[in-house]
């Protein structure tokens, strides 16, 4: 099975984990539970998307401790995300052709694809059918992206068994 394929399993068993937690949460009458979910879910989206993926993968905006970034190249499972190679080369080219036919993840012209994130599960190979560079060597050097890269999918099957 490909890596895009089991991207997207994975995406489609996220969105339907949603509605599921809502509901267990209203059977049992939890109110609170379904609110520090919710709460915690935007801390991670923050950190690990805005912070990680954006700031400090993308556009090396600020320096960090080695445990912070490791924790930051980890962060990607909790967000059922692409690796943040994946990512700042795609976003890299965003910036390159912000909004231009050549733009992988334009709202203007690729609105649904950019707005259900589908871009974020897509592979290398789609990526350079479209013409994006690969201009992530700084990235590509890093053991430690290479390593959650290579181990993704055992990280987050491990994750999710934990969390169930």
């Amino acid at each position: 099975m490909s890596t895009e394929r089991k991207h997207q399993i994975l995406l489609a068993l996220a969105w339907l984990s949603i509605p599921v937690a809502i509901w267990y949460c209203v059977y049992i009458g939890d109110y609170t539970l379904l609110v520090v979910s919710y709460i915690i879910a935007q801390i991670n989206k923050v950190i690990g998307n805005n912070i990680g993926f954006h700031r400090y993968f993308t556009h090396r905006s600020f320096n960090t401790t080695p445990l912070r970034h490791k924790l930051l190249c980890l962060w990607p499972v909790l967000l059922i995300s692409k690796s943040p190679i994946v990512y700042a080369m795609n976003h890299r080219h965003h910036h390159m052709y912000a909004d231009t036919d050549k733009d992988t993840h334009s709202p203007v012209v690729r609105f649904w694809h950019t707005i259900t994130g589908a871009w974020e599960f897509r592979g290398y190979k789609w990526f350079a059918e479209r013409g994006v560079e690969f201009k992530v060597k700084d990235l590509v050097r890093d053991p430690t992206l290479k390593f959650v890269e290579r181990h993704y999918f055992k990280f987050w099957y491990a994750f999710m068994i934990v969390a169930y």
